[in-house]
């Protein structure tokens, strides 16, 4: 995904899930892992059999989600993945 100006989030934002999402569900938690022109790339807290976002996320917590379906509920700074 390519990184946009004037998007609604920043990397390490957290993020809660305003309604449901293929396998995420409304009130999930997790941080912006990824950004692209419309969608994020969210790592969520708990497991919810998605995928990792190309390898940005951890395995089965990670999914795609449109910016509409998102909430900030904090501002993180974020250096990177975890590895």
């Amino acid at each position: 995904m390519t990184t946009v100006k004037n998007i609604p989030f920043k990397l390490g934002d957290r993020v809660k899930l305003k309604e449901n999402y293929g396998a995420a569900r409304i009130g999930m938690k997790g941080r912006i892992i990824d950004i692209g022109n419309h969608n994020a790339g969210v790592e969520f807290d708990e497991y919810m059999s998605g995928h990792s976002c190309d390898g940005e996320g951890k395995d089965g917590y990670s999914y795609y989600i449109p910016f509409q379906y998102l909430k900030k509920i904090s501002t993180n700074v974020w250096t990177g993945k975890k590895r």
